[in-house]
């Protein structure tokens, strides 16, 4: 008997223990019916690409939020000279700008004289490419008067005198790049214009 009743009151206390559990897992699930449901956690954008080098890839100039089509941009400057001789380019073409002439003195100097047709010119020396132990290449810029300006109409001649301090002097070519005072010039264009072999003595 007493043991009948110890099986009855265990059997009484479970069945309360799972009606206390289903009570309580109804309670969550209508809680959980009431709050938001979400699709997902916020996306994450993906990391800065990076290139081979480690550094970070540039974006397009349109798709960069720093760009401003309306801001100038610079150009790097170009690396001057043939093959790091540091000699500038040359034209083939023939030159077709006032007369030039180079003349040889005995104390290795080289004397370069320009006759131009009016006033306003500019005469510039540049650079001077040996080509062997006795030859030189002189190069000059001519820039000339802008179309607007007011200049004598009279023939004028510009000289330059060049030193060699090493080495012996007996031949020389001059080149010369024709610019316009006012006018963008994006490559210089240097032309044969004088050579020796005249001699002074």
């Amino acid at each position: 008997m007493n043991i009948a009743r110890a099986i009855a009151c265990h059997l009484h206390s479970a069945r309360m223990a799972s009606a206390a559990m289903l009570a309580i897992g109804a309670m969550l699930l209508a809680s959980c019916a009431d709050e938001p449901q979400t699709t997902g956690p916020e996306p994450i954008e993906p990391p800065a690409r990076r290139s081979a080098d480690g550094g970070s890839e540039r974006l397009p100039p349109e798709r960069d939020p720093s760009f401003d089509p309306d801001r100038p941009r610079l150009t790097p400057p170009r690396p001057r000279g043939i093959m790091g001789t540091g000699a500038p380019p040359i034209s083939r073409d023939p030159y077709e700008g006032p007369e030039a002439a180079i003349t040889i003195h005995e104390d290795n100097a080289a004397l370069v004289e320009v006759d131009v047709p009016t006033g306003g010119y500019i005469l510039r020396f540049e650079a001077a490419d040996a080509i062997s132990d006795d030859t030189v290449r002189l190069f000059f810029t001519l820039e000339g008067p802008a179309p607007t300006e007011m200049v004598s109409q009279a023939f004028q001649k510009h000289s330059h005198r060049y030193d060699r301090e090493t080495g012996e002097l007996k031949r020389a070519e001059v080149y010369i790049n024709i610019t316009v005072r006012g006018r963008r010039q994006m490559l210089p264009n240097y032309r044969l214009a004088a050579k020796s072999p005249v001699t002074a003595p």
